[in-house]
C-alpha cells in the first residue's frame, strides 16, 4: 500500500482499512521518504487481505490539465470513503496541482483520472491541493526494490475497483 509519508511517519503504530472490509488491519511501514512534503511510505499488511480485492493500474501519462478524483476520509465533510471531483491545474516540480475541496483526511489518498492512478495526495495548501506524479511514485517504489509491474494487487488502489486502503495512525 503507498500513502504519503506524514501519514505515518512517527506512528507507534499503522492500521489500515480497506472499502470491501471495514474494519482496521495492522500494517508496517516497509519504507518511506521522511521529512519530505511531497513524499511518499510504503506499508505492508500484516494480516490476510479481504478476498473481494482488485487493483487498477498508475498511468504515467498525466495531462496538464483535466478532471480528477480522489478518494479519502474528507475530515470537514465528516463522511468517510468521500469521492472527491476536481481538475489539474498545472505542475509544481514532481507534484501534481488540482483544484478540489480536498482537506487532511485526503492526505495519502490516489489522485485518479477515469480509473487509473495517476498520483497520490500528499499536500493541501488552501484552494489546491498536490499530489505525487504516479511516475514518481513508481521510480521511488523500484528504488526499494518494489516492482509495481509485478505486485498484485498494485500498491495503490481505489473503491472503485472496490478496494482502497487509507493509512491511519494510531496515537500511543
Amino acid at each position: 500500500i503507498v500513502t504519503a509519508s506524514h501519514v505515518v511517519e512517527g506512528a507507534s503504530e499503522v492500521k489500515v482499512e480497506f472499502f470491501a472490509h471495514r474494519g482496521m488491519l495492522p500494517a508496517e511501514v516497509f519504507r518511506l521518504e521522511p521529512a519530505d512534503p511531497h513524499g511518499i511510505a510504503a506499508l505492508v499488511v500484516e494480516a490476510t487481505l479481504p478476498d473481494a480485492l482488485s487493483a487498477l493500474t498508475l498511468n504515467n501519462s498525466v495531462p496538464d490539465s483535466g478532471p480528477v478524483k480522489t478518494i479519502g476520509f474528507h475530515r470537514t465533510l465528516g463522511i468517510p470513503w468521500a469521492e472527491i471531483s476536481g481538475n489539474i491545474v498545472g505542475r509544481d516540480g514532481k507534484a501534481i496541482v488540482f483544484s478540489a475541496p480536498v482537506d487532511e483526511g485526503n492526505s495519502g489518498g490516489p489522485l485518479m483520472q477515469g480509473n487509473q492512478i495517476i498520483g497520490v495526495v500528499t499536500q493541501v495548501k488552501g484552494e489546491f491541493a498536490y499530489a505525487v506524479h504516479s511516475m514518481i511514485v513508481q521510480l521511488v517504489l523500484e528504488s526499494w526494490r518494489i516492482d509495481v509491474s509485478t505486485v498484485t494487487p498494485l500498491p495503490i488502489v481505489t473503491p472503485t475497483a472496490t478496494l482502497i486502503a487509507q493509512a491511519t495512525p494510531i496515537a500511543g
